[in-house]
């Protein structure tokens, strides 16, 4: 085990794990945007900034990708530390001065309207979307632009035939920038307000009722073990089908 310190209190922490775990153990929080338990740390948005003594130097460093060190000291709610997360927040408010979430941010800081003025956005930047595409294989969207240009968004902007529809990006978007549309048969997924991918839905083989995007399907069949066809693999009945499926199965072994 690892042994540090945080906020005063000792630690101990598994090897390999970051500072921002370390410190959940504990109870303490510490806000982050970019963070989420399924994508590997990346550090973008800053807000988890934390203060480290390393027996050499105070320094700030992101705590939700830095590992955990033997005997050192950690700060996360110091005095230095609040003020560089505020003018964090204030930077975000100043984009994004509209969005609920971004305004309830604010307001635990006692921040109301932001001293600076760019461009509104609905987009934090905080890049989770592009990281989950990623992870669910296609990296439909992506980050494009430099500087105060930067948005994200599909190659080309550009209706993108890569994306699976499988609405990933807009659950783990924290300001409803990205979302998933029902259409009827179809399933919309828009950036911005703006179309991006327009699915249509698989029909249940047993109910016959619309419910999933047959891409999306066809790349989970892809993905089960032993698929060689991916249209002929994907799953062909719904959720609710698939459990009275699966009852009556168990039913009849069970007779």
């Amino acid at each position: 085990m690892i042994n540090l310190t945080i906020n005063g209190q000792k630690v101990q922490a598994e090897p390999g794990s970051t500072l921002l775990q370390a410190a959940a153990s504990i109870g303490v929080k510490i806000p982050t945007l970019c963070h989420h338990e399924a994508l590997e740390p990346a550090g973008i948005c800053r807000l988890c900034t934390v203060e480290l003594f390393d027996g050499r130097r105070k320094r700030f460093v992101t705590s939700c990708n830095h590992p955990v060190r033997e005997g050192v000291e950690v700060w996360t709610h110091s005095e230095a530390v609040l003020k560089h997360r505020k003018m964090l927040v204030e930077l975000i408010l100043s984009r994004c001065p509209e969005n609920a979430f971004v305004r309830d941010l604010a307001a635990q800081y006692g921040l109301e309207r932001p001293r600076f003025q760019c461009d509104q956005d609905n987009c934090l930047l905080c890049g989770l979307c592009c990281r989950v595409c990623e992870l669910m294989g296609p990296r439909a969207i992506t980050f494009a632009g430099r500087g105060t240009e930067i948005e994200v968004t599909t190659p080309f902007h550009c209706v993108s035939d890569d994306c699976l529809a499988c609405g990933a990006c807009a659950a783990v978007c924290p300001t409803g920038n990205i979302v998933m549309e029902d259409a009827g048969d179809e399933i919309v997924m828009k950036i911005g307000g703006k179309e991006t991918r327009r699915a249509p839905k698989q029909k249940c083989a047993e109910c016959g009722r619309l419910f999933a995007p047959s891409v999306f399907l066809a790349d989970v069949g892809r993905r089960l073990p032993g698929a060689v066809q991916p249209a002929e693999d994907a799953p062909k009945i719904c959720p609710d089908c698939a459990r009275q499926v699966f009852a009556r199965k168990m039913a009849m072994g069970q007779d």
